[in-house]
């Protein structure tokens, strides 16, 4: 939503600001219920995840199934007709990234938490896109919109090492794959989380040095976080 504020050349079209939200919400849904499908039985070995909706019994496989489904498609159809194709692309690939690369990465790879974060920052496009179409790739936006992406994907990093690391016994528990889960007293994980801290320090910088935003940017920024 603030990517569409933001980039919007005229006044809110009130129709495309609700399509934007409810599709969004409907696959962000789907995919979530995707995610924990697939991860039913890691996450019924998890204190923190055992009373989901599928471990706990409250729902079936089939009805999450269905839920999954309906809300997938009516939530891609309400972006592509009520905003535009780009958005709904958007939305379709973060679905494929977080359903089909990135949860089964998850007890593979402990990188997957970079495809997650990737994941995870791809929706931040969808109100740029709703705004501008593929006209984004050639607007005075796309520099706000890199940023609001990088952002988001340099947070995510120290945001799950940290909760790796709290909640890792869970995380052996249900044969999950991170870096903080061999870090016994937290000095590793501070130490990886560090650099993409630092990044995020000089992104706001950066954006006012390229004159894409005014020298507040950097002077509210560590308040805003």
């Amino acid at each position: 939503m603030p990517g569409y504020f933001l980039a919007l050349p005229g006044v809110i079209e009130p129709s495309v600001a609700a399509a934007l939200f409810v599709g969004t919400f409907l696959t962000s849904s789907s995919a979530q219920t995707m995610n924990q499908m697939i991860e039913v039985d890691r996450d019924a070995r998890m204190k923190r995840t055992a009373m989901r909706p599928l471990p706990s019994g409250q729902l079936t496989s089939n009805e999450a199934a269905r839920f999954a489904a309906t809300a997938g498609a009516v939530g891609l159809a309400t972006l592509g007709i009520g905003t535009t194709g780009s958005t709904a692309a958007v939305a379709a690939t973060t679905m494929v990234t977080y359903a089909a690369v990135y949860t089964p990465l998850k007890v593979r790879s402990p990188y997957n938490t970079h495809v997650g974060a990737i994941s995870g920052s791809l929706p931040t496009l969808m109100g740029f896109t709703a705004a501008l179409s593929t006209g984004l790739c050639v607007s005075p936006w796309l520099p706000h919109a890199a940023w609001l992406f990088g952002m988001q994907t340099l947070w995510q990093m120290p945001h799950f090492y940290s909760l790796a690391w709290l909640h890792r016994s869970d995380y052996l528990k249900g044969g999950y794959t991170m870096f903080p889960l061999s870090d016994a007293t937290g000095t590793e994980t501070a130490a990886m989380s560090k650099p993409y801290l630092v990044a995020l320090c000089i992104l706001p910088w950066a954006m006012s040095a390229s004159g894409s935003a005014s020298w507040m940017l950097p002077a509210q920024f560590p308040a805003a976080s």
